[in-house]
Order: C-alpha cells, then sequence, then structure tokens
C-alpha cells in the first residue's frame, strides 16, 4: 500500500507550526515547507549557553529534530523520531546562526546544518544529524 501525497506541504506546516509551542519558546522559525523537506532557523542566544560559554548540544539538537519534524510530517501523516544520531563537530557560539536543512532520503531524513558566523560571513555546511521516523496512519 502506498501512501498519497498530501497536495499541500505548505499547508501542513504552516499548521503545525501554529501549534508547535516548543518552536516558538526556542526562537525557532520555519523558513520553508515542501514534500519531505525544511528549513528551520534560530540565533543563539545568551539563554542558551552552557557552562563552558558555548551553545549547549540540546539546542542543537531540538533545532535538529524540529528541522526533521517539518520534513517528515510534511506527507500529514504523523511522524515521531524512532532513532537518533548527532555529532558536534564544532562548537556553536552567542549571536551565531543556525539553518537547519532536513531532506528525506528513501526511508531516513538526512540532516545539513549551515552555520552562519557572524564575524566570518561564511556559510560551513555541518552534516551532523541522522533520524529514523516512526510513521504511523494518523492525520496532523
Amino acid at each position: 500500500m502506498t501512501v498519497k501525497e498530501h497536495p499541500y506541504p505548505e499547508e501542513v506546516g504552516r499548521v503545525m507550526y501554529e501549534k508547535d509551542l516548543n518552536a516558538h519558546h526556542s526562537g525557532i522559525r520555519l523558513l520553508e515547507v515542501r514534500q519531505g523537506f525544511a528549513i528551520v532557523s534560530m540565533s543563539i542566544e545568551r539563554r542558551m549557553l552552557n557552562g563552558h560559554g558555548i551553545c549547549h548540544g540540546g539546542v542543537l539538537f531540538n533545532l535538529a529534530d524540529t528541522a526533521f519534524s517539518y520534513a517528515c510530517n510534511s506527507r500529514n501523516l504523523i511522524s515521531v523520531a524512532q532513532h537518533c544520531s548527532i555529532s558536534f563537530l564544532m562548537p556553536v557560539n552567542l549571536g551565531d546562526h543556525l539553518t537547519a536543512t532536513a531532506q528525506k532520503i528513501s526511508s531516513t531524513v538526512k540532516m545539513e546544518f549551515t552555520i552562519l558566523k557572524p564575524r566570518i560571513r561564511k556559510g560551513l555546511q555541518w552534516p551532523c544529524f541522522e533520524d529514523i521516523p516512526a510513521p504511523s496512519a494518523a492525520r496532523l
């Protein structure tokens, strides 16, 4: 049995974002949703720093998991994470602006982070997050 694709993934994303208290509380902005694809962003604030003065890993995981959620749920079938893995390859600092892009690739969703450092103004691609969804037949 194949799942019929939802004809309006942008609408699914908009409705999800309206109800996404975590995204709003965390300062995560939804930039784009397409079928199996999403882009979210956030700026690192002082409240997100750990005891070492760099961004807490949980904040980065939250951003990645949020992008994953919008990409996986774009078909209007509720999906939640079943397995996730993240690698922290470089520190993220106060004032950095992060953009997380999620794209569904076969049965997994691969993540890419783009980190824009205010001082150097270059985008660094940071592949670091992989998530396997556990889909259901329930609709959003």
